[in-house]
């Protein structure tokens, strides 16, 4: 079905033969709106009255439509040497649309964000002899392009994403150096529909296809509908870029569309997890492509996606949704496998209840009578008024799970989200859980709800009454399904995100670390500390002691005047007065890639007016594009501006005592930093690789990199930096297909962070007090209220310092602070300095293997602590081996090794019967839940001793004659099981004693 949104009544007006020229005076200097009259020459709108030719000519005209234009009368528009539109609102009534139409003239150009366009004629390059081409860009949502005629000559016209809107009702032509390009969306191209005949130049029209931002799955997509074709594409002028390495994509044209055909290959996965959104409309003829969506770690697909299906059929009162997936090959064989499953909805009427208000006070003891299950408006209910009304209950199952792979299975399935809309009325109490039971939790709402929960199975939803008006209804389910080969050990591989809630849009690994850049010296003595700082007043002696004996790497951060006049010279002060007292340490200075900061000596040579990124408002003033209303932001445009910013930072970079440059707000939005042919992707990522390469070879690029919350969690800029800061990362991403938890959050941070550092990347988690009860416990303020503080800061720390050690290799450091500021005026209250927190201050040892995860929840050991956190509750256990919480002189470790919790051991217990008890068991280093002894188990050749050595104990070594006389002692101190026997020993007896090492 063609779709039409040619404006009715649009194109009845023809303009006269004597168009009266109406040329862009600008005469308001700083108010560049269209419909300000004084703009115009002749103080006169475009369109006010008959036989307006509008004539933009030249870079300085550059007007913006910010508010609808629909004057009685029609007129054309000519953009030529350069000149700019940009459109943000509806532009109605144009007749005929000319950019660059004149021949030794240069082009213009079009960027349209939002609103309609309505033509009769649009021609983009009108003059194929026009000095320079011109460009059509058409972006956004709200953006809609209708005109009669669309011809392309030596210019481009370009739709970008999935949102535009392009209509055509006669014909698109493609003349001599006429290029098409299709930036595609997440999931799709936009819709463009030509009425009549799509004309292609076979030997010279160029079609671009832009993969960078897509997301989704294989499927068959059309780019343009038309009645007819002429002409048709040479191969050597399509263009297909942008998609990741385990996809191609190719150009088909059928009787009424030009196609873009994706192929994706299928996922190899022997154990992982598939995470579903559905919507009641999916599966039915009325469907559209987000009914249904999926993501596997890999890629996201929608109903648009051909290894994606659905279909709805009614099994008596139950409704059924057949599911079929084949985007993943389950068996690693490389052919793609086949998934399918039902989602059956069951009515009943009729369910006995018992509503309470309290958390998990509620009770199910009957279903009772089946209901029918029905779709009313795109959302479930039950019974004829397609709504659940009290005592009237949803209830939701995975069934039929099945492979084409023998010997997979689904190991488990849950339900983790549903949405409630009220029909009218308020109060509209409901009851969720698994079915009949107690201990369910209850809701009211009064307008449209989610419900988030770790995971039920099946779901079952029970209206419990309805304070006023009709009951509500139950729209969109979140579900995930986990599958494995049960005869293969799951693997955690840190480059598969298969396992996380997230959409994450899967690129291929970017590459590991070149060798060379020289990171801060690593140990695993304690846990490894950075620190991001800054002081305007001059560092103290003992904060630089501080600072450079207890961490190993310090960011210095912006408004770091240390005292001085400027910030880069306060950061240099400080680089060298650190690396007096320590000169191992490293340290990186600061600086913004996308906001302009003041303190810097380099402002004095910063063309603001020029390099600063400027915005519209409703009245079509130029303001500049401001943060926060203070810091201005770089226009990554102009070349002189990038040169400027590298330069800056190099000189920097370039200094003795600085080890490297920290990159705030590096943030690229391509999916991929550098093309297939290692050329950048955008302005801001030519600054940083230019900056990259300049980069003295020892020195560290650091950025801002990793944040779940942002498109393919920001890993395409590992691709140019050597290692990322971390903060944010509890933050989740708005675009995510699959909502997340800030649990989910946290499991793909810690993701992120795993896939660097198995890379060779740096990792700096920067956190602050985080963990359960935090929200009813704000901070003390106040910075005579500091001993509180900081005492707040430690009570605190062990949530953050558990994400860290489920994290942590080679490279990784932790940062913890409530603040960064270290001056020491009265009124400030901040934290900087962790260095007095006890934890970061025990024996930590090397991690004694990898992380272990289920579900939220991650345990990992070290030589001097095991680590148990869950990442959804925030609790945490720490069980370190110089700790004893309950004071009975067994360490937490011992305990928690051994009996599961930090206090459960008793010390004068014997549970295993041998001859030891606890604390004596604790002591020598055996297993208390064993039979077993302490003992000399090797004489080797008659002079070497040997027995079972447990780090932490001192040995000594006894000798008697006989066993009447006593022993004498002969060696102590030992520590290594080992005691080589003098020759001239007599022969006699040995014993050996252990105790603990002080």
């Amino acid at each position: 079905m063609k779709t039409s949104l040619i404006l009715p009544g649009v194109f009845l007006m023809v303009g006269s033969l004597q168009a009266a020229s109406l040329d862009w005076d600008n005469g308001a200097v700083t108010n560049v709106g269209w419909h300000t009259a004084t703009n115009w020459a002749g103080d006169i709108l475009p369109g006010s009255t008959t036989n307006h030719s509008v004539i933009l000519n030249g870079p300085a005209d550059a007007p913006y439509v910010v508010q609808d234009i629909s004057p009685a009368n029609s007129f054309d528009i000519t953009l030529r040497n350069e000149a700019e539109l940009t459109i943000e609102a509806d532009l109605l009534n144009v007749d005929a649309f000319y950019l660059g139409p004149n021949a030794g003239n240069g082009g213009g150009t079009v960027v349209h964000n939002n609103g309609t366009v309505a033509a009769k004629q649009i021609n983009v390059g009108a003059s194929a002899t026009a000095l320079s081409d011109s460009v059509y860009t058409l972006s956004g949502e709200g953006a809609v392009f209708t005109s009669a005629d669309l011809s392309v000559s030596r210019g481009t016209f370009r739709v970008d994403g999935a949102e535009a809107v392009v209509s055509v009702g006669n014909n698109l032509n493609l003349s001599a150096g006429g290029k098409l390009v299709f930036e595609l969306g997440e999931y799709a191209p936009a819709q463009f529909d030509v009425a009549g005949t799509l004309s292609v130049n076979a030997a010279e029209s160029v079609l671009t296809v832009d993969g960078s931002f897509y997301r989704g799955g294989s499927g068959r997509f059309e780019l343009i509908r038309f009645s007819g074709i002429s002409g048709s594409f040479a191969a050597t002028n399509v263009v297909i870029k942008g998609f990741k390495a385990n996809q191609s994509a190719s150009i088909a044209v059928d009787t009424d569309s030009l196609d873009l055909i994706v192929t994706t290959d299928a996922v190899a996965d022997v154990d992982g997890q598939l995470w579903f959104s559905v919507t009641p409309n999916a599966g039915t003829p009325s469907a559209v492509s987000s009914d249904l969506q999926l993501n596997n770690g890999h890629h996201a697909s929608t109903l648009a996606s051909s290894d994606l299906t659905c279909v709805q059929t009614r099994d008596g009162n139950d409704l059924i949704y057949t599911v079929g997936w084949s985007g993943n090959d389950f068996d690693a064989d490389g052919t793609a496998d086949t998934l399918t499953f039902d989602l059956r909805v069951t009515g009943y009427a009729g369910t006995s209840f018992i509503y309470s208000t309290d958390a998990g006070g509620s009770s199910i003891s009957a279903l009772g009578s089946a209901g029918l299950a029905t779709v009313s408006d795109g959302r479930w209910g039950v019974g004829a008024d397609a709504d659940l009304d009290e005592g009237e209950s949803l209830l939701v199952r995975v069934e039929n799970v099945q492979f084409s792979v023998p010997g997979f299975a689904a190991s488990g399935y849950g339900f983790t989200k549903f949405g409630l809309n009220e029909i009218s009325g308020y109060n509209h109490a409901h009851i969720r859980g698994e079915g009949i039971g107690s201990n369910l939790d209850s809701g009211v709402i009064n307008y449209p709800t989610d419900y988030e929960f770790s995971s039920l199975n099946p779901l079952m939803v029970t209206c419990a009454g309805n304070g006023s008006g009709a009951g509500f209804q139950v729209d969109a389910i979140e579900f995930n399904l986990t599958f494995n080969d049960p005869e293969q050990e799951p693997v955690w591989d840190v480059s598969d995100y298969s396992y996380m809630k997230d959409g994450i849009g899967f690129v291929e690994p970017y590459p590991e670390q070149k060798p060379g850049v020289e990171f801060p010296e690593f140990s695993w003595d304690q846990v490894p500390l950075w620190l991001a700082v800054r002081n305007l007043s001059a560092y103290s002696e003992e904060q630089i002691s501080t600072i450079a004996t207890n961490y190993q790497l310090v960011m210095l951060e912006k408004s770091n005047k240390n005292g001085l006049t400027y910030t880069e010279a306060g950061q240099l002060k400080m680089a060298a007065d650190l690396k007096a007292v320590s000169p191992d340490i490293k340290v990186i200075t600061y600086w913004n890639s996308g906001l302009h900061y003041t303190d810097f000596e380099a402002d004095l040579t910063y063309d603001l007016e020029n390099w600063s990124r400027q915005e519209v408002d409703s009245d079509g003033a130029v303001t500049y594009a401001l943060q926060r209303g203070t810091q201005y932001k770089y226009d990554f445009s102009i070349e002189a501006m990038r040169d400027w910013w590298v330069n800056v930072a190099l000189t920097m970079a370039s200094n003795e005592n600085v080890d490297g440059v920290f990159i705030d707000v590096p943030a690229v939005e391509n999916t991929h930093f550098y093309d297939e042919n290692g050329v950048p992707t955008e302005d801001r990522a030519i600054m940083l690789d230019a900056l990259r390469s300049a980069m003295p070879a020892n020195k560290m690029l650091v950025g801002n990199s990793l944040r779940s919350e942002h498109l393919n969690g920001g890993r395409q800029l590992m691709e140019c930096f050597d290692g990322s800061y971390l903060e944010r990362w509890d933050m989740w991403d708005r675009e995510s297909l699959i909502d997340q938890t800030e649990g989910d959050v946290i499991v793909n941070s810690i993701q992120l962070m795993r896939e660097a550092l198995a890379l060779g990347k740096m990792i700096n988690l920067q956190s602050g007090p985080e963990g359960p009860g935090i929200d009813e416990d704000p901070a003390p303020t106040g910075s005579s209220n500091m001993a509180t503080r900081r005492a707040y800061a430690e009570k605190y720390v062990d949530f953050p310092l558990a994400v860290f050690l489920i994290v942590a290799e080679t490279n990784a450091y932790f940062g913890y602070n409530m603040g960064v500021n270290a001056i020491e005026e009265s009124y400030n209250d901040d934290v900087w300095d962790a260095s007095y927190i006890t934890a970061l201050n025990r024996p930590l040892g090397a991690p004694l293997g990898d992380p272990v995860r289920n579900g939220y929840i991650y345990t990992r050991s070290y030589e001097h602590v095991d680590v148990w956190v869950d990442v959804d509750s925030k609790e945490t256990v720490f069980a370190w081996d110089s700790a004893d919480t309950d004071a009975d002189g067994l360490n937490d470790l011992w305990e928690y090794r051994n009996f599961g919790n930090v206090t459960n051991a008793i010390p004068s217990d014997n549970p295993d019967f041998d001859a030891y008890s606890n604390e004596e068991e604790y002591i020598a280093g055996l297993n208390p839940n064993v039979f077993d002894t302490f003992e000399i188990h090797s004489f080797t050749n008659g002079d070497t001793l040997e027995w079972d050595a447990v780090s932490g104990r001192l040995y000594t070594v006894y000798w008697a004659s006989n066993l009447v006389d006593g022993f004498s002692l002969i060696e102590s101190n030992l520590m290594n099981g080992v005691y080589v026997v003098p020759e001239t020993d007599e022969q006699g007896f040995y014993k050996i004693t252990v105790e603990l090492e002080p």
